[in-house]
C-alpha cells in the first residue's frame, strides 16, 4: 500500500496528522488515536470523540433581532 503522508516525531514526542490522513479518516479536534503494536508495524484507530448535537443545525432567522452580542457564543 502506498504512503500517503509522513510524520516527524519532535523531541517533545509529538508529531501531527498529515492533512490528507486527517481527511480520509475524519478526524477532528477531541478525537483520539488508538495504537495497536503488531510485530513491525502499528495500526491506529480513530475513536470519535464527543461531538455537539447542534453541529448539524442550519442557522434560524427569526425575523427581528434576538439581541445576541458579537460574542454570544464564547465560553465563559
Amino acid at each position: 500500500m502506498p504512503s500517503i503522508g509522513e510524520s516527524r516525531v519532535t523531541e517533545g514526542l509529538a508529531a501531527s496528522i498529515p492533512a490528507e490522513v486527517r481527511r480520509r479518516l475524519n478526524i477532528h479536534p477531541g478525537d483520539r488515536l488508538v495504537w495497536d503494536v503488531k510485530a513491525e508495524h502499528a495500526e491506529v484507530h480513530v475513536k470519535r470523540g464527543r461531538r455537539s448535537g447542534f453541529a448539524d443545525f442550519e442557522p434560524y432567522d427569526f425575523g427581528y433581532d434576538t439581541k445576541g452580542g458579537a460574542d454570544h457564543d464564547e465560553a465563559y
